[in-house]
């Protein structure tokens, strides 16, 4: 073993406890690096391997395609797996409703069609559904058994009812289950009898050749320019992006946004093992002087210190990478196999995380910010002399530093002076301390603005339940299930608001109306189209205001002109509007038609119709028919389980209502949203942890370091309370300096990352919610540990006699 080795050695044993912090700290941040790149490969290998089960096995579906399309695509050489599927028929029937579906077996390949029992339907009166479905029709799910489904072609058309044999049984689905809608397979000798060639129009699902050898974008851009080829308009191609994202080459935005996440997890650990390098050898400089003064070299010098420090790092990067190892492959296994099989029906593939290529990377970056770490601390040692070296007292340039002095001494200024002595040590760990907190802070404004609430109310705007008319606008073969005749029927009454009212544990009961509409007077894409058109309280229709994308909504001066409001803002200069339009529609009051001039006024995205309007305005049109489309029931906390079950009973007694719980939907919300949130701040942990620990070396080496003058002054007189407030003194100035970065750089990127999110709908963002209880718990946490740490350090060195402390040399 060379000498130099030797002597970095023995100065890691000799100062043991600084070895150790340094370790530990280097353990989380590979810890931390390994966790990152573990993950990441973890969720790109799972997108891949599951981006089939999850999307389906194909890269696009051109729609609406006719026969004789359909076999130009069979001979054209660029595809190379065609299947094809049509949606043939409706189903309604009670409180059930669903359509009958052909898919070929190249279809069911390669969208994951898998049978619980049975097989596909063969024979045309065979049939594929779920038991649920079958068992609500006819209440029997069994193999062979025979069920009576009552079935609209096309939706069109006057109701057939046909007996069926169940040749199979698919998989269970909750939002089928939940909305009562499901879908079922029939044979292509029933597609073939239903519909005649002329008037097939099918979904053409394929594969096409490039898929190894081109990246996303290329890959879109083929299967456009193939539809372009074959006369398919743009509107007709749907491209399966989840399936060609994982699939084909990284895209240059995967590519950018990887590197870019790359580089600040790179910048953050290096600052963080610099800033514990730079701390725990800054101080040892006197050390290395003394050994210069007996001859070693400056080259000599720089060794030990590299040493030093790659020595820690063999003996911590594999501790770091294991524990982040099995840390990412425990969480990983928690989220996909426990969270994730929740909400999923297909099984999921084990993959085992284990990268050569990740764990080198991440020795590779950590060795090499060890070493840009170490620069500056062999820089120092080497380039002054052994009495500069000797008398080097912790600052960073090797000069001489002319001290102020004061007449008399406190708390505060001992305090400040150590605090001061070397002002770039002191700005490097508040800086990196804030940025761990800063990361941590960030996420937390998108975090707590996560409201579970309202990505529910965003499916249920109000009440603990809701029924609802289920109708049509435009049916020409059973007119008595548009809105208008339904009105006239009485569908939703008052006898139906009575009989909800009499069941215990209501509180209150709101309803709203919907008015069957034509417009008539509009040069857009709209023109001469029937729509529904909700009519709004004063309360609803301001409560939409915050809503508001163009124009303004002011309920009065709606009444007062007649205005109205375009609820689908995304589209409102695609369809040619502008605010201030003058609009005719034509109004249905049962077979009465009612002549209404309206002014568009704002545009918004909050409802379930086309345009909205006030009450007021709809009162001074005079119509007969009740117009009740919604019921919105309250309940008392304590029996809305009980309600929900009588509710439920009276909305499957008719075909034209559904209900909606706002519990049910809630819990979904928060499952979603916990989805997101529990593996960020897991990582947010482990930040938290690495900030502390670079926090809690910079104070244990300068107080082990500053033994013998905390021994000198307390022989002159330094109590040992005074001693105990001087280093919590010492430890607040880090902890109020890392609050301040993280509160104010935190907060204002959090917000911006808030608004991007509020920008593009990410689940349950809406109000900006300043994070209180994450900073409260983040203050709180830094505070404890602090206090902690310099009372602890404070009767350690108690522990030495004073004569002990004296004679100490660091």
């Amino acid at each position: 073993m060379k000498t130099t080795t030797k002597i970095a050695v023995n100065n890691l044993k000799n100062n043991r406890t600084r070895s150790i912090l340094i370790s530990v700290a280097i353990v989380l941040t590979s810890c931390l690096l390994m966790i990152i790149g573990t993950s990441a490969f973890g969720l790109v290998k799972y997108n891949k391997a599951n981006a089939g089960q999850q999307n389906g096995f194909y890269e696009g579906t051109y729609i609406r395609v006719k026969i004789d399309t359909l076999e130009k695509m069979k001979h054209h050489a660029d595809f190379i797996n065609i299947g094809i599927s049509e949606d043939l028929a409706t189903i309604k029937m009670n409180d059930i409703s669903g359509g009958l579906i052909y898919m070929d077996n190249n279809v069911c390949d390669m969208i994951n069609i898998v049978l619980e029992e049975g097989h596909l339907p063969i024979e045309e009166n065979e049939i594929v559904g779920q038991k649920e479905f079958f068992e609500s029709i006819s209440g029997t799910s069994s193999i062979g058994n025979t069920v009576t489904i009552p079935y609209r072609v096309k939706g069109e058309g006057k109701i057939i009812e046909k007996d069926f044999i169940i040749s199979g049984i698919l998989p269970s689905n909750k939002t089928s289950n939940y909305n009562k809608r499901y879908q079922s397979l029939v044979s292509e000798d029933f597609y073939n009898s239903s519909i005649s060639d002329e008037n097939k129009s099918c979904n053409v699902i394929f594969n096409v050749l490039g898929i190894d050898e081109l990246n996303y974008e290329q890959m879109q851009d083929k299967i456009k320019s193939l539809a372009e080829t074959l006369g398919i308009d743009d509107n007709s191609v749907i491209i399966n992006k989840g399936y060609l994202m994982w699939m084909t080459n990284p895209s240059s935005d995967i590519i950018l946004m990887s590197a870019l996440i790359g580089i600040l997890v790179i910048l953050f650990s290096a600052l963080v093992i610099y800033n514990i390098f730079y701390v725990g050898i800054i101080d040892k400089v006197q050390e290395f002087g003394k050994i210069r003064a007996i001859g070693t070299t400056k080259k000599q010098l720089k060794q030990i210190i590299l040493r030093e420090g790659m020595i820690l790092g063999l003996i911590s990067i594999p501790i770091g990478i294991v524990l982040g190892y099995i840390i990412a492959d425990v969480g990983f296994e928690f989220m996909i196999f426990k969270l994730m099989d929740q909400v999923v029906t297909y099984d999921i593939e084990k993959l085992s995380l284990f990268n050569i290529p990740v764990i080198l990377l991440v020795i590779l970056v950590s060795f090499i910010t060890i070493y840009i770490s170490l620069k500056k601390p062999m820089k120092i040692a080497s380039n002054i002399s052994p009495v500069e070296a000797i008398r080097y007292h912790d600052n960073t340039s090797g000069k001489i530093i002319k001290r102020k002095g004061y007449k008399t001494v406190n708390l505060y200024r001992l305090t400040m002076s150590d605090i001061t002595r070397n002002k770039k040590r002191t700005l490097a760990t508040i800086m990196t301390m804030g940025l761990s907190c800063v990361l941590f802070v960030t996420v937390a404004n998108i975090a707590s603005s996560m409201n579970p609430e309202y990505a529910a109310k965003r499916e249920m705007e109000k009440g603990d339940y809701h029924i609802e008319l289920e109708y049509d606008v435009d049916d020409t073969a059973y007119p008595e299930n548009n809105l208008n005749h339904l009105q006239q029927q009485n569908i939703m009454g008052n006898d139906l608001i009575e009989e909800i009212e009499t069941i215990d544990g209501i509180s209150k009961i709101e309803t709203r109306g919907t008015v069957l509409a034509k417009l008539i007077s509009d040069n857009s894409s709209e023109d001469e189209r029937l729509m529904g058109i909700n009519v709004l309280s004063r309360e609803d229709y301001e409560a939409r205001i915050k809503e508001c994308k163009k124009g303004v909504m002011d309920y009065d001066k709606a009444v007062s002109e007649n205005g109205i409001a375009y609820t689908y803002d995304y589209f409102f200069e695609q369809y040619g509007y502008e605010i201030g339009d003058e609009l005719t529609f034509e109004f249905y009051d049962g077979d009465r038609v009612i002549k209404f001039e309206a002014v568009l006024q704002a545009s918004t995205n909050s409802t379930d119709t086309t345009f909205i309007m006030t009450e007021d305005t709809f009162k001074k049109l005079g119509f007969k028919e009740n117009i009740i489309s919604h019921i919105f029931i309250y309940c008392d906390k304590d029996k809305v389980k009980s309600v929900g079950n009588r509710i439920d009973n009276i909305a499957s007694r008719s075909e034209y209502y559904s209900m909606k719980a706002y519990t049910e939907l809630l819990d979904q919300s928060r499952f979603s949203i916990r989805l997101l949130v529990v593996p960020v701040y897991g990582l947010l942990i482990v930040l938290g942890i690495i900030g502390f620990m670079n926090m809690a070396n910079t104070l244990i080496t300068s107080i082990i370091t500053r033994r013998r003058e905390f021994g000198i002054l307390q022989a002159i007189g330094l109590t040992n309370k005074q001693l105990g407030k001087m280093l919590q003194a010492e430890g607040l100035v880090f902890t109020i300096g890392t609050l301040i970065i993280a509160l104010t750089v935190g907060n204002f990127f959090g917000y911006q990352l808030f608004l991007g999110a509020k920008r593009t709908g990410m689940i349950g963002i809406s109000t900006y919610h300043f994070p209180f209880k994450e900073l409260l718990i983040m203050t709180i946490s830094l505070l404890a540990m602090q206090s902690l740490l310099s009372i602890y350090m404070s009767r350690y060195i108690q522990n030495d006699a004073l004569i002990d402390r004296i004679r100490y040399n660091s």
